[in-house]
């Protein structure tokens, strides 16, 4: 999964025309899902199934998952409730159909604008299977950080430290990118667009780092937490399971 994440990150900047239409973008971008369900199936199963049969960790996690996903859609600039309103711009509402190169490579797409809301955006599959892996990740650590909170037992501080920072920093990753634009906007105007492209469309190395950072973040966590499981009686119970963690994602 390193060699996957890395080459997410090197991808635009190394590829011929950025690479849009090649075979290895869409295997790149279509991998990722795939090997961080395979990480989360064989090392954090126990815990995964655990909190889904809970209903209060599931709720909160849904919510959370649900919740961020959209928060990183408007961080990323896919939706918007302030669309442009100049020359040129559309003022009636439609629904249509298009391509967009992004993330990675060219992606079948839905494009909308309702100015009576205002509210616009698009949505490729692309950008959709980024704000479910991001989405998903976070709504599982803030699951098994309820679960060890309403726990009958006893949890260990730094586990629950783990889920918490994990999901703050990741949230960070996803919005400080936009802050940090805004402010500079502010202070150097358009010199700051640069910038822009830097950290907050998808496509960019930059923000292909970010991403690849909470990705990571989050599966440790996840698979931290995995040393709480449940046992025969419905407890939860612990084991060590911080010397593996780094070794299993490296190997992935």
């Amino acid at each position: 999964m390193g060699l996957d994440l890395a080459a997410w990150i090197a991808y635009p900047a190394v590829m011929p025309n950025g690479g849009y239409l090649h075979p290895l973008g869409y295997l790149v971008a279509l991998a990722l899902p795939v090997l961080v369900g395979y990480v989360v199936w064989t090392d954090a199963r126990g815990i995964v199934q655990g909190v889904v049969r809970d209903r209060t960790p599931r709720l909160v996690g849904g919510m959370t998952g649900i919740l961020i996903a959209v928060l990183y859609a408007f961080s990323a600039g896919t939706m918007t409730f302030n669309p442009d309103d100049g020359v040129n711009a559309p003022t009636d509402a439609f629904l249509i159909s298009y391509d967009v190169a992004s993330p990675l490579v060219v992606w079948p797409a839905v494009q909308w604008n309702v100015p009576s809301i205002p509210f616009a955006g698009y949505l490729s599959v692309g950008s959709l299977l980024t704000m479910l892996l991001f989405g998903g990740l976070v709504g599982f650590n803030a699951a098994v950080v309820t679960q060890q909170l309403s726990g009958s037992r006893s949890i260990e501080s730094g586990r629950l430290f783990a889920g918490t920072t994990a999901m703050t920093g990741a949230t960070a990753c996803c919005c400080c990118a936009p802050a940090f634009y805004g402010l500079l906007s502010v202070l150097i105007g358009t010199t700051a667009t640069p910038i822009y492209w830097s950290f907050m469309i998808p496509a960019s190395p930059v923000s292909g780092t970010f991403l690849s950072g909470s990705v990571l973040l989050l599966l440790w966590s996840l698979i931290r937490s995995s040393g709480g499981r449940r046992d025969t009686s419905g407890n939860l119970s612990f084991v060590d399971v911080d010397s593996t963690v780094t070794s299993r994602l490296t190997e992935e």
